[in-house]
């Protein structure tokens, strides 16, 4: 099975700065690479996911992304094993941060521990959309996004633009099971494999003006 498309579909997208609740999570170190991303969040939500129930992150570092989703979908599981990694940064442990960070969020759910061990225990549950965002190299967005696309109609990636081997490994899971790669191309780069190109999607796409485009 093929993807519709063999290059990722640039995805153009408005921009909402109002419906957020409150202020999102300040990293202690650097802003998060999400920074942006939750402009531009509700417009993105509204095209690919028809449905909101449940949401997965499997990296969430501080829970800036966590907590825009949680404003999105009805509960968010997050995943992470909270001492960065040699892309973002080897640290102590910072589980108890992004707990504080997070209290407010009853619908949010974080869970200490190593993807891969996730996904050996919780092989049969789904989700309604599932956010990627760890280690960003070729077997790990690879694996765990390969195991996202049996578990959810909608995935995402980020740091398509910022890491090189990561949209890569996404064209190869588009590719084998037959999803569309869009990608929006500002902070840092965010993919999105939706489960089949539905003819919303399509429609949507026009009026955003979407456009194909190659990496350089």
């Amino acid at each position: 099975m093929k993807a519709i498309h063999s290059t990722p579909i640039l995805l153009d997208l408005p921009l909402n700065d109002s419906w957020l609740d409150g202020p999102l999570p300040v990293s202690p170190t650097v802003p998060s690479g999400w920074t942006g991303l939750e402009r531009v969040m509700p417009a993105l939500v509204a095209q690919f996911c028809p449905w909101r129930g449940s949401a997965l992150e499997f990296g969430c570092e501080y829970g800036y992304s966590t907590s825009v989703l949680a404003q999105l979908f009805s509960h968010v599981t997050a995943v992470d094993w909270f001492v960065g990694d040699e892309h973002s940064g080897v640290r102590e442990d910072y589980y108890a941060i992004a707990r504080s960070n997070l209290a407010h969020r009853a619908n949010v759910t974080l869970v200490q521990e190593d993807y891969r061990r996730w996904i050996a225990h919780d092989d049969r549950q789904t989700y309604d959309l599932i956010h990627v965002d760890m280690l960003h190299d070729d077997e790990t967005t690879y694996r765990a996004g390969l195991w996202a696309a049996s578990h959810a109609p909608v995935i995402l990636f980020h740091d398509t633009l910022a890491w090189p081997e990561v949209a890569p490994a996404v064209l190869r899971i588009a590719e084998k099971t037959g999803r569309e790669f869009w990608n929006y191309p500002h902070c840092h780069g965010l993919g999105v494999l939706p489960e089949k190109a539905h003819e919303a999607y399509c429609k949507a796409a026009e009026n955003l003006h979407g456009k194909f485009a190659r990496f350089a």
